[in-house]
């Protein structure tokens, strides 16, 4: 009796552990990405992990080939962010080729309040754009940027919510593998790929009809896209655990494309931590960059010659280093 008693105490166990699947009646995959997308607009706050590889080249001879890892943190429907971005990538010019390997963190309280710190940057060999004498100046230092000029790789590499409600609304389902089980979570697992039309529509009511939106554009510009990938989703709350994507011959702005594979991961759904500002970060100033032997130029001198370097040349100049 003591012997059957154990099997059965084991059996329970084991089926406790198992993230209780069995009890899930599954459901047919339309109905997960409705749920799925459903879950996406309740969700108010995530930690997520992206890691991937990019190569991109240009039409005008430029080239870029490395690799990413991005951990962050969303809240408030992805209004506030806080992210670290490790990146390594080999880049290739008409004046040569470099290595860059830098890790900047960003937070973005809101619209109008972003920092930034760039823990370090440095080139291999030392290229002229992203000089150490420059760099130096800003790393390590928590930067609050002017109104307006916010990063563009805060909406470049952070996962949007509303790309996520994407995900499971411009997807077309190639395999259903089941429930699995993940990190404890019972999840639906399918195999994806892009459905450009379903995107091309999504796009069409993200615009609310704006003069601006050129579908039959937009269809030419994916004419040469492949995208397939994976989507984890929750069995219970139908929040997305992970997707994963491989891109081939994304077009870029000024010709050439991309190709990219990445993978991201989430957790703490709608139990992130909060997003603090940092309390010591320095309102950033272009001028911050500009340095001259022995303090020998004063202020009034400084712009007696060439009037045209002003906030706008500047800025110019520092969101075409954060291009690479």
């Amino acid at each position: 009796m003591r012997y059957r008693s154990l099997i059965a105490v084991s059996s329970l166990f084991l089926v406790a552990c198992s993230g209780g699947s069995i009890d899930i009646q599954p459901l047919p995959p339309e109905d997960v990405l409705a749920k799925a997308a459903k879950a996406t607009q309740s969700l108010e706050s995530t930690k997520y992990i992206l890691t991937g590889n990019v190569k991109a080249r240009s039409s005008d001879f430029w080239s870029v080939s490395g690799s990413v890892r991005v951990d962050g943190v969303l809240r408030g429907a992805g209004k506030q962010m806080r992210f670290q971005m490790d990146t390594d990538a080999d880049v290739t010019t008409a004046e040569g080729q470099f290595n860059v390997d830098g890790t900047l963190e960003v937070i973005v309280a809101s619209e109008d309040e972003v920092y930034m710190n760039l823990h370090s940057l440095t080139t291999q060999p030392p290229n002229p754009i992203l000089r150490p004498d420059l760099v130096g100046k800003l790393a390590s230092k928590w930067w609050l940027l002017p109104q307006g000029d916010a990063l563009p790789v805060t909406g470049q590499v952070t996962p949007d919510p509303r790309l996520l409600h994407a995900q499971s609304q411009v997807v077309r389902i190639v395999k259903d593998n089941g429930i699995k089980n993940m990190n404890g979570a019972s999840v639906y697992h399918y195999n994806v790929e892009l459905d450009k039309e379903k995107l091309v529509a999504y796009m069409k009511q993200a615009a609310e009809g704006s003069a601006e939106f050129d579908a039959a554009a937009i269809k030419e510009s994916l004419e040469d896209v492949i995208a397939t990938g994976q989507l984890w989703v929750d069995a219970s709350t139908y929040f997305v655990h992970k997707l994963q994507w491989d891109i081939e011959g994304y077009p870029l702005q000024n010709g050439g494309n991309l190709t990219a594979k990445f993978t991201v991961d989430f957790s703490d759904h709608n139990s992130a931590p909060e997003i603090i500002p940092p309390a010591d970060a320095k309102v950033f100033s272009p001028y911050e960059l500009l340095s001259f032997p022995n303090d020998t130029i004063g202020d009034d001198e400084l712009f007696e010659g060439d009037s045209s370097l002003d906030d706008d040349t500047i800025n110019s100049i520092l969101r075409s280093m954060d291009s690479y």
